[in-house]
């Protein structure tokens, strides 16, 4: 998989020193554990989960830069 041109984006903005191989094993982490929530607890759709995702990580980077 390929980084999304966003996301290295934003790693780019921050500074943040992370791989693309690292990049990619987390983006391919996330996408199953978004297809195995989902399933598990149908019906959650896709779009649900990830806009569950953004605002739990909104909030914990809320919670960290605080």
């Amino acid at each position: 998989m390929i980084i999304p041109e966003t996301i290295q984006n934003i790693l780019l903005t921050n500074k943040m020193k992370v791989t693309r191989e690292v990049s990619n094993e987390l983006i391919e982490l996330q996408e199953d554990v978004a297809s195995q929530f989902c399933q598990d607890n149908f019906p959650i759709s896709g779009e649900l989960y990830w806009t569950l995702v953004e605002s739990i990580a909104t909030a914990k980077l809320a919670e960290l830069q605080s």
